[in-house]
């Protein structure tokens, strides 16, 4: 293997580069460079630019599978979440904003128009400051609206259980119950006063908190339509966890009830 070639094959720009600068003052590469996928140059100070368009197997060449008619999406994946998650939110207070702004958005993406111009009708930072700003506008009419006696009582006379430690205080309950078809799992802990209640929706082993009072109410009926106890023990034979106090049961029986031993003496 001839020098050129073998620098060719180490450092394949720097070679494209003295292949161009040797070509330009007049002396000729050595034709071996060709079979590592680069054309022999013809000729000429504008050498480079040749050279660049016989790159072999750089990023200018579409992968397999690639679609270049498709339309590109200019946000970044940060970006995307951020937007879906306001969207969300938006939609958890007044379903039809939330579903004109999932509208917007989805055609905009389609049409490939995202832009980082700030001045661009389809800016990104905008759309994501219209959006936040939504989201904050209807988080204080929620806070603005009076506090009714419906709201609370009504979640309050479904006598969700309460069980309390050995120290006396109340525990966090744990529940698996089917919410629009899908299983959902729940973590719940009633608050110090009479109607309120914690809810965190369980995600692998993370727990999200749920803020919307009308949320917390449907989840609370459907526990109670399917029985507290039923949900504790379900959620146990799903995770592995017992319902009542989140240990890691394994124990066959205990799998096979969703409560621990102990857990169901105290039951």
């Amino acid at each position: 293997m001839t020098a050129p070639a073998r620098n060719f094959k180490k450092n394949p720009h720097t070679a494209r580069f003295l292949m161009a600068f040797h070509t330009a003052g007049g002396t000729a590469p050595e034709a071996p460079i060709a079979e590592y996928g680069v054309p022999e140059h013809t000729g000429g100070s504008d050498g480079m630019v040749e050279i660049n368009r016989g790159r072999v197997g750089e990023k200018d060449v579409p992968a397999e599978g690639f679609d270049a008619s498709a339309p590109r999406d200019a946000r970044s994946e940060g970006q995307v979440r951020y937007m879906n998650n306001l969207i969300a939110w938006i939609t958890e207070k007044d379903a039809v904003a939330g579903e004109a702004a999932r509208t917007w958005t989805d055609n905009v993406t389609n049409s490939g128009k995202w832009s980082y111009d700030k001045t661009n009708k389809f800016s990104i930072s905008a759309w994501i400051d219209r959006l936040k700003a939504k989201n904050e506008e209807l988080n204080k009419a929620v806070k603005a609206q009076p506090r009714t006696e419906a709201g609370p009582v009504e979640v309050t006379t479904l006598e969700l259980p309460v069980k309390t430690d050995k120290h006396g205080k109340p525990m966090a309950l744990r529940y698996a119950v089917d919410i629009d078809g899908t299983t959902k799992f729940y973590r719940i802990k009633p608050g110090r006063k009479a109607g309120f209640w914690f809810i965190d929706v369980q995600a692998s082993d993370e727990y999200h908190p749920i803020r919307n009072a009308g949320t917390k109410a449907a989840i609370i009926k459907a526990i109670v339509a399917a029985g507290p106890d039923a949900c504790m023990a379900r959620y146990g034979q799903l995770i592995g966890s017992c319902g009542r106090c989140g240990r890691t049961l394994t124990d066959a029986d205990s799998r096979a009830m969703g409560i621990g031993p102990d857990c169901r003496e105290k039951m």
